[in-house]
């Protein structure tokens, strides 16, 4: 048997005498950049109903994304790419204006850029800062290859362009917080991340655009990541950047959706396009370049309203704080601002993402803290302010209070606009979805205050918020005719009355007549989906789906913030967590999983959590319920699906007496032995007093 006993390490010590430096961890988490080496992750976030799997694209405490193989993101990204476009096109579509200057004309501007004889990418890149500079006007480029950004992983692109009046900082040459564009660079042209169609090739459509040789994808993977973490780190609609292979370069423009990439071209044969590009981006807009522009720098004022207030209601000191507007339910033009601490949370290795930026936020109507969230949604999916107006005119308990929110402006992704065009490799076909989706820019306000779940009292504490997480659930789905579909320990908050559930925004109106998916519809957060959703990608999701969910969340918790588990009879009781995060790329490029967690379910792995027999017993009563769910193997299927059915059993174990009143992640000294995959990382501390809506 698998039993926890307690284990006890120091503390860390706090002070909130005064916010002159002195911060415990969970200010750190708010307002630090984060120390050289892995940053801290938050709870698993959702992911869309895609192909990918969504554990290292949405963050994840035991998932490092530097530790994330580049091939699987490379599959991950597959058929999100939009090529060839015509490179001249390309300039006049996303930058060129007729008021632009014009270029200067250097005949042999990239002469020295690309040498057959070179025998390091890093060769090309001084060449290539001396000879842009003739093009770039506004701008500086620094050779950062040697340079990691350890506030990103560690990622550091070849050459990184900044704006003159955004330099990054003397110690910090790569600083994704503050890049413009970034460019990659590499010698074989055999290697280039993608290859183009012959020019005679009329139907492109069976012509695949991403070139499949290990380093092709391994570069693929890489250029993705720095459009991550730019993207990650700053307010962005879209980033820019071009990769030279050899004498070769070609144009790409990245958004959430994807990416369209330019035909590649002999930049020194025709050194005219690439110096277009560079003059035309050095002359455009910060729109044109993709800066949010409903993004600002707040005033005096408005910052030091906003200090004193997170540092007089939550001890936690900001310095720094961007200016977000965020539009009404009603009437969308009519905007609010509201402030955020920086640095921004580095949120997705992927570039591809919904990307939910969650965090605390200082309303400056309302002069008062409350939570925003930015995300990219699904452009046909229901607003989530509309979904909760619908939930609470039927009366739906344990749910947030909506402040504002609504589609941000015209902010939406272009890439899929393309993938029709003639020139374009990969198309939406007439009879399937497309694999790139049309996504729209939203943000919200909700008008709460509460804990992160593992920052829990004692265990009760924790196991009665699901259970009111899970009345919300329940009022939805029979009063309501919503599903939920991403029950998970980022959706579930804590508060002084018992728990929330919130994060609606992939919630689906009930459809009373049968489904069948034509492509991977699920939705959900991967660490906590259902069996038959990871092994069925076009499983439709029903309402056993997301009460199995519930039961993840707790066994998970459980094993990750309760105790360390020692070696007992060769077997860890840590070692179940690797079964939360298994996910695999099938030959469709279809993510499956959930072969641990049936075996967990179906072999007699017995787990216990010495000093709380009752979460023992509440463990044991629904695995044997999802045992028999999974195995068609019962007579419980009806009652599994009824009303309040989870609720009950819930309850049933939490009026037992006896439980634990003083078992906290800090009452037990607890240090987290963070896992993945089969990797250990020993030693990263709770984080406490985890305020995060």
């Amino acid at each position: 048997m698998l039993r926890a006993s307690t284990h006890t390490m120091a503390k860390s010590s706090s002070s909130t005498a005064a916010p002159a430096g002195n911060s415990t961890l969970s200010e750190r988490f708010y307002t630090l950049k984060t120390p050289q080496g892995r940053p801290m992750r938050p709870l698993p976030k959702s992911t869309p109903p895609d192909r990918k799997p969504p554990g290292a694209l949405y963050n994840f405490n035991a998932i490092m994304d530097a530790d994330y193989p580049n091939s699987q993101l490379a599959k991950e990204m597959k058929g999100h790419f939009v090529g060839a476009m015509p490179p001249q096109d390309f300039i006049d579509r996303f930058l060129y204006k007729p008021d632009f200057p014009s270029c200067p004309q250097v005949p042999a501007a990239w002469s020295r850029v690309y040498k057959p004889d070179f025998l390091r990418e890093s060769a090309m890149c001084k060449p290539f800062i001396d000879a842009v500079a003739a093009f770039t006007p506004g701008l500086k480029f620094f050779d950062t290859h040697r340079h990691p950004d350890n506030d990103a992983y560690g990622y550091a692109p070849d050459v990184s362009g900044y704006d003159k009046d955004n330099l990054p900082d003397s110690y910090k040459r790569t600083d994704f917080s503050k890049m413009s564009l970034f460019l990659e660079f590499v010698l074989d042209p055999n290697d280039d991340p993608f290859e183009d169609p012959p020019l005679d090739t009329y139907d492109k459509n069976n012509f695949d655009f991403e070139r499949e040789t290990k380093e092709s994808k391994l570069i693929r993977s890489r250029i993705g990541r720095y459009s991550a973490s730019i993207s990650g780190t700053q307010f962005r609609l879209n980033v820019f950047s071009v990769s030279i292979c050899g004498p070769k370069a070609r144009f790409i423009r990245w958004d959430r959706a994807g990416a369209i990439v330019s035909r590649s071209f002999n930049y020194i044969q025709s050194p005219n396009i690439l110096a277009t590009f560079f003059w035309c981006y050095s002359h455009a807009s910060r729109l044109d370049r993709g800066h949010d522009p409903s993004v600002s720098k707040p005033s005096k004022k408005e910052k030091e309203a906003a200090v004193d207030v997170f540092w007089r209601e939550k001890g936690i000191f900001h310095s720094e704080f961007l200016k977000v507007m965020v539009p009404d339910r009603e009437s969308p033009k009519d905007e609010k601002g509201v402030l955020i601490p920086l640095p921004l949370e580095y949120l997705s290795s992927s570039p591809f993402a919904r990307a939910t930026r969650p965090t605390l936020a200082y309303d400056l109507e309302k002069k008062r803290l409350v939570f925003m969230k930015d995300y990219w949604r699904p452009k046909d999916n229901p607003k989530e302010g509309d979904i909760y107006a619908h939930l609470h005119k039927h009366g739906v308990r344990h749910i947030a209070e909506f402040g504002a929110g609504n589609d941000v402006r015209n902010h939406a992704t272009l890439t899929a606009k393309f993938a029709t065009e003639g020139w374009a490799c990969q198309r939406a076909s007439e009879d399937t979805e497309p694999i790139i989706p049309e996504l729209v820019q939203y943000r919200m306000t909700l008008l709460v205050i509460g804990r992160r779940l593992d920052d829990y009292h004692c265990t009760r504490n924790f196991v009665f918020a699901v259970k009111d997480a899970m009345e919300a659930h329940d009022d939805a789905y029979f009063k309501a005719k919503v599903l939920h579909r991403d029950i998970s320990a980022g959706n579930i908050l804590l508060t002084s009355k018992g728990g929330l559930l919130i994060d609606w925004d992939m919630s689906v109106m009930i459809d009373p007549k049968p489904q069948i998916a034509r492509r991977p519809k699920r939705t959900g957060t991967w660490q906590f989906m259902s069996v038959k959703l990871l092994e069925k990608p076009y499983k439709v999701q029903d309402i056993a789906d997301d009460r199995e969910s519930a039961f993840w969340v707790i066994l998970w918790l459980a094993l990750r913030t309760r105790y360390s588990h020692p070696l007992i009879e060769d077997a860890d009781a840590e070692d179940l967590l690797p079964m939360f995060d298994y996910s695999f790329i099938n030959k469709r490029g279809e993510a499956k999983g959930g072969e641990g967690k049936r075996s967990f379910l179906t072999k007699p792995i017995p787990v216990s959590f010495d000093g709380v027999p009752y979460l023992d017993s509440l463990l044991t009563e629904l695995r044997k319920a999802f045992r028999d769910h999974i195995l068609e193997d019962g007579d419980n299927e009806e009652e599994l699906h009824s009303e309040g059915w989870l609720v009950d059993i819930l309850q049933k174990h939490l009026d037992k007496n006896s439980w634990p009143t003083n078992d906290s992640p800090d009452a037990l000294d607890y240090v987290s032995k963070v896992i993945t995959g089969r990797k250990r990382l020993a030693g990263v501390q709770l984080r406490r007093n985890r305020t995060i809506i």
